[in-house]
């Protein structure tokens, strides 16, 4: 999907030739059907089921493929995640005071950028040697600390969308889940004294975390769960973000918690154990993990019932729900957390974290054999060229 070898109903602005591969990249659209076979020369239907071209899910893909290089020592799949970073910096980099990248990329229109996408491209731009790239990604998020002023303490969405790399704030009014756990996973803010705040707004504050009873279950009495929302305006647990959230506190404990007081590593330890406990509980029910579980479909969630029997899942704050179903994002994310550390008293093993490689690995880069052959195009952007006129 990410070399195509056929150009015909492709735009230039979609082709980044120059790649450090020596190949031409499309970036991957948001989702495909899995029982139809992808072209890399298409984000149509049917095939495609969300053709929007985003940054952090290509940051996701890359990170995939770094840490497969990692671990296998074969130099093609760090070449590929070398390749997919340098086309997200092609088309999204923001060349000014905020820094980053666009949320974005072409042939949508959409300007805003995100703290989130900010730190999966920081923990790809960390893991491949590019401390350029990841100095633009950590500025933009040191920029989100306390821009809300309804939040401090905490990392903000984002910017508007008014204009390309627009430096207004997002019209939510919320702070999102991922943007405070997922920074301190992939340490994208060096200035301790904003992690210290942001996580002592994480776990103290009530903004970010909701009880929810699994009363669909089948089982008696229910199950009664702790964990995190989607959003500050969310209801509802989202389990996905509540995973990511528990490996971010294993984390901050094993590695930065030493001589902060016992009731901040008390009020920690509370959110961790509780969270890990009830996606362990999930595991054992459902054998894997639902991204809520909350009763309800699309149309009760459109009633806007957050309190009711059955309120359409858990509700994001943001205008759409995450379902009573199981979803692939929570479960992996869960069965990462249960790599990490299962339990209080397991072992961590740091190469579960999917935002950083163990101190003493490496991605290896070089050689295209696991990459198709392929002709150049008659037109595309040059990842090299758009790269040094941004900088």
């Amino acid at each position: 999907l990410l070399y195509p070898t056929e150009y015909g109903n492709i735009y230039p602005e979609e082709l980044f030739a120059s790649a450090p591969s020596g190949l031409t990249v499309r970036l991957l659209a948001a989702s495909y059907d899995c029982d139809m076979l992808a072209e890399a020369s298409s984000y149509a239907s049917p095939t495609v089921v969300d053709k929007a071209v985003d940054s952090g899910n290509n940051a996701w893909a890359a990170l995939a493929l770094a840490h497969f290089a990692s671990v296998t020592g074969q130099g093609c799949y760090g070449t590929a995640a070398n390749d997919i970073l340098e086309a997200i910096s092609a088309a999204g980099t923001c060349n000014d005071d905020f820094g980053g990248f666009l949320a974005r990329l072409p042939p949508t229109r959409v300007h805003q950028r995100a703290t989130e996408h900010q730190i999966d491209i920081f923990a790809l731009a960390g893991m491949l040697g590019n401390a350029e790239l990841q100095e633009r990604a950590s500025r933009f998020i040191q920029k989100m600390h306390g821009r809300h002023e309804a939040y401090p303490d905490a990392y903000a969405l984002g910017t508007g969308a008014q204009v390309r790399c627009d430096t207004g704030r997002s019209h939510y009014d919320l702070v999102p889940t991922d943007a405070q756990f997922w920074s301190f996973l992939a340490e994208a803010d060096p200035n301790h004294g904003a992690v210290g705040s942001a996580i002592s707004f994480s776990i103290y504050s009530d903004w970010l975390w909701d009880t929810d009873v699994d009363k669909l279950s089948g089982k008696e009495p229910p199950a009664h769960l702790h964990g995190t929302k989607f959003t500050s305006k969310g209801f509802g647990i989202q389990w996905e973000e509540t995973a990511g959230a528990a490996m971010a506190l294993a984390h901050f404990l094993y590695r930065h918690s030493d001589g902060s007081d016992a009731d901040f590593i008390l009020q920690l330890k509370y959110r961790l154990n509780a969270s890990r406990l009830s996606l362990r509980t999930l595991l054992q029910t459902y054998g894997a993990v639902p991204a809520s579980v909350r009763g309800g479909n699309g149309q009760q969630y459109t009633l806007h019932d957050s309190y009711g029997p059955f309120p359409g899942g858990s509700d994001t704050g943001m205008g759409f729900s995450y379902l009573r179903m199981i979803h692939t994002a929570s479960t992996a994310w869960t069965g990462l957390l249960m790599l990490y550390q299962t339990t209080e008293e397991d072992t961590v093993f740091e190469a579960a974290n999917p935002m950083l490689i163990s101190a003493n690995a490496a991605v290896p880069l070089g050689g295209t054999e696991c990459l198709p052959l392929q002709e150049p195009p008659a037109a595309a952007i040059s990842t090299r060229e758009c790269v040094l006129r941004a900088s």
